[in-house]
């Protein structure tokens, strides 16, 4: 359950211009997606599931096999680390709001050659994971701070705080 204050337009616009920025600091062209295709059509999925003007609300797709299996870590989840950060400040659906922190968190605990250079990237973006807490997906944000956040008295006081989700 969540208590997700709707946001504004010019809210929903301004996270989604970010968004945008954090897609096109990359060349998806050259990502190579564990799917066999190039990392093109993530950054398009992404795009469109947070469009506030677009009719798309879901990505048509689960990110795991692309970006993650079983908490083995692929190469495209390097780039998509930021990305998929960005769009749970967007006003995306609570399907893939619950799919981005899944995945978030096989990363977070994940294994293989990529998950190293990921795993510093997810700690970058803690506050956004804490800000879920409050207004997100509780249980699967807590999820993904047990396994970045090393400051136990910090995590003991949102578990406090905002229960057990």
């Amino acid at each position: 359950m969540t208590n997700r204050p709707a946001i504004s337009d010019a809210q929903a616009r301004h996270a989604f211009a970010l968004l945008e920025r954090e897609l096109d600091a990359v060349p998806w062209n050259r990502v190579r997606c564990e799917c066999g295709q190039t990392g093109e059509h993530l950054a398009s999925a992404i795009r469109d599931a947070a469009d506030p003007d677009s009719p798309a609300r879901e990505l048509g797709f689960d990110l795991e096999g692309h970006i993650q299996y079983d908490t083995y870590v692929y190469a495209a989840a390097v780039p998509m680390i930021g990305v998929l950060l960005q769009a749970l400040l967007c006003d995306v659906a609570p399907g893939l709001r619950r799919d981005i922190l899944q995945n978030l968190w096989r990363i977070a605990g994940g294994e293989g050659p990529y998950a190293d250079e990921c795993f510093p990237r997810l700690v970058r973006g803690t506050s956004v994971l804490y800000r879920e807490l409050e207004h997100g997906e509780t249980a699967f944000a807590r999820d993904v701070l047990e396994a970045l956040d090393e400051d136990d008295d910090r995590r003991a006081y949102y578990a406090r705080m905002y229960g057990e989700g």
